[in-house]
């Protein structure tokens, strides 16, 4: 059965939201693996309710979402989460949520100077397609300004990665890493095959970055296990946000 999956990292909520719906729209995916984004109450704007809001756009059934932080950068009241979800058009049987790194917290206030502190997180659902099981794992991998650097952090993202896949034969893994392709620490995930492997310089939208080397980081990634095959790929040149988005058509 061929599928597409769509991985990215939306920007705060979907800062780009008037560019980023159309595209998504466009794109029609059948599952979409998304990072930073909100869930929240309905008096919010969509930017902190992004998954509401795309609950009366799209039409996706299914959905699970996996806080990281709550969020009170948008509203005084702390009514809007920040995390990680799963939409699918095919059925969600169970989820898991791997807090590998820090754990959840209310504490935490999204800046670059605590981005150190950002807590990180591995999502993974087991979904029926066509009858078959096929787990994806959705990543917000730990923040470092070396893409390259091995960290104990990086290492233990990597572990729960193996932990959560090692085994199945379907699997699907994508999302923000926050760590170049060719991080040491990957050399552990030799269950996987890498779908871009070394193909792409970046995966940000420099129209939003500052920091040149945002230009050589292709931090967002997939992999699939061998019984997944790659029909075709892409890594759109479109500002949707500050991350470029990942698409693979597969068959499972």
């Amino acid at each position: 059965m061929k599928i597409k999956v769509l991985s990215l990292n939306i920007e705060h909520g979907g800062v780009l939201m008037d560019a980023l719906v159309p595209f998504l729209q466009s794109v029609d995916a059948d599952i979409l693996l998304l990072q930073e984004i909100r869930s929240g109450k309905r008096h919010l704007p969509p930017t902190s309710r992004t998954l509401q809001y795309f609950s009366t756009l799209f039409d996706y059934p299914f959905v699970d979402f996996m806080p990281q932080y709550r969020d009170f950068d948008e509203t005084d009241d702390g009514s809007s989460y920040n995390g990680i979800a799963v939409l699918s058009r095919f059925p969600i049987l169970s989820a898991r949520h791997n807090y590998f790194d820090y754990p959840y917290t209310e504490d935490y206030r999204d800046s670059f100077e605590q981005a150190q502190y950002h807590p990180a997180a591995l999502q993974v659902v087991e979904l029926n397609i066509g009858g078959d099981t096929v787990w994806a794992a959705n990543v917000h991998g730990p923040w470092h300004l070396i893409g390259e650097a091995y960290t104990e952090r990086r290492e233990r993202m990597v572990q729960a990665i193996v932990a959560e896949t090692a085994g199945k034969e379907k699997v699907i893994v994508a999302g923000d890493t926050n760590a170049k392709p060719h991080n040491p620490v990957f050399a552990e995930l030799n269950h996987l095959n890498s779908v871009f492997g070394d193909s792409l310089r970046t995966t940000f939208n420099m129209q939003r970055k500052t920091l040149a080397g945002y230009a050589e980081a292709a931090v967002d990634i997939m992999w699939v296990s061998p019984a997944v095959k790659v029909l075709a790929k892409d890594c759109p040149q479109v500002a949707v946000s500050d991350h470029l988005p990942l698409w693979a058509e597969l068959e499972v």
